[in-house]
């Protein structure tokens, strides 16, 4: 809930607003739940200030300063943001209905689940490194937009305006790239993953397009839990032969390994991996390994990495973020050992759920003992996200 006097100072105009900041820098401005029309807030000061769940109508932010503003759940109806500076802005479950973010840079912006309604105007916004996973962009205008290392995991696309968009590095998994116009296939490869996409057959690039996922199988072997958070992974009876001790699908980048691992599944038949598919098994172990330690850098100093939240909230209880941070590392080491001559499979697996385990304390301490529970939840989201991943590549 706003708090009253917050609001009653931006209600006076921009100019007392920008004062008040400048005499206040140390505090962090609560918005959050208002109900505003129609203000013109140009070149405001609103570096993280929190619009959590509010309604937003006809605001004009351009030029505004807005890093690390949260609109959690907001809904911004014909709202403008044209040359805003908004870096690392969080609009996790938001709704965008109209409006215009015609150069607006919003590099590292947080835009899980977004959705976007009627004509909104992206023209060369910078959403660089943004994670963006189950967003909507459909049918949006989007030319010459930085998309550079953003994750866009089963974002949707379908009908967008993507000419000219920068899209190096970006993870594509299962996006919706259907019906796009102005993008070619030297854009569409210089990203990640992007032979999962949902394409039209000019967009093939020399490989088969997939039909709409759908489950391997109705059974369900494992379930990744935790607490508000549920994965189902599905996972095929399979056996893992190998020639030799080493660590079960993990590659040290540029290390040269023999194709000598063969997956035997009872359902597919025999199929060997190539070095390429061992080196992405060893990537998707390094990028779950990397977000986990995010999720513990986000608890051990939360006023650093989640500035957006505020510097005056308590961090997480050291002991036990120590707790947590121990039994994750002894996670890693198992899924890094040498497997055994039998059952290898079974044994990846086993240390899978002893890391949920590690997930489920992480979770439930997160929500009950810290005001930066929004936050390192999401963290955890990509923790799971990517161990989610790697189940599926075995």
């Amino acid at each position: 809930m706003a708090n009253e006097e917050h609001l009653k100072i931006l209600l006076e105009g921009i100019d007392s607003w920008n004062d008040w900041r400048d005499q206040n820098p140390g505090l962090v401005p609560d918005l959050s739940g208002i109900e505003i029309e129609g203000l013109q807030l140009q070149t405001g000061a609103f570096q993280n200030v929190l619009f959590a769940n509010s309604k937003l109508t006809s605001v004009n932010f351009d030029r505004a300063f807005l890093g690390a503003a949260e609109f959690t759940g907001a809904m911004l109806v014909d709202v403008r943001m044209d040359g805003a500076q908004a870096e690392s802005i969080v609009l996790n479950g938001a709704t965008i209905d109209a409006g215009r973010y015609v150069n607006a840079v919003m590099a590292g912006a947080e835009m899980r689940d977004l959705v976007t309604n009627g004509q909104v105007r992206l023209d060369g916004i910078h959403l660089n490194g943004a994670r963006a996973p189950r967003a909507k962009f459909a049918r949006q205008t989007m030319p010459h937009a930085n998309l550079s290392e953003a994750t866009l995991i089963d974002t949707d696309l379908s009908g967008a305006v993507l000419k000219g968009c920068n899209l190096t590095g970006a993870d594509l998994h299962n996006a919706n790239l259907r019906r796009v116009t102005g993008l070619d296939c030297e854009t569409l490869t210089s990203a990640k993953n992007w032979q999962t996409t949902l394409r039209e057959d000019d967009l093939a690039c020399g490989q088969a397009i997939p039909k709409k996922a759908t489950p391997a199988s109705s059974e369900k072997d494992q379930s990744i839990q935790a607490e508000g958070i549920s994965l189902n992974v599905e996972i095929g009876k399979a056996t893992v032969e190998v020639s030799q001790p080493r660590p079960f699908g993990f590659i040290i980048p540029g290390d040269d390994v023999p194709p000598y691992v063969v997956l035997k599944d009872q359902r597919q038949g025999h199929k060997d991996l190539t070095n390429e598919q061992l080196r992405e098994q060893g990537e998707a172990i390094n990028d779950v390994e990397r977000k986990f330690e995010r999720l513990i850098d986000m608890l051990k100093a939360p006023s650093e990495t989640t500035p957006r939240v505020g510097h005056n909230r308590p961090p997480v209880d050291e002991d036990v973020v120590a707790q947590i941070e121990a039994e994750g590392q002894a996670a890693f080491i198992k899924i890094r050992a040498p497997v055994p001559d039998t059952g290898p499979m079974s044994n990846f697996l086993s240390v899978l759920k002893e890391f949920n385990k590690v997930l489920k304390n992480a979770t439930a301490t997160i929500v009950a003992g810290t005001a930066f529970a929004a936050v390192a939840l999401s963290g955890l989201t990509d923790v799971i996200e990517a161990v989610t991943k790697l189940v599926g590549m075995f």
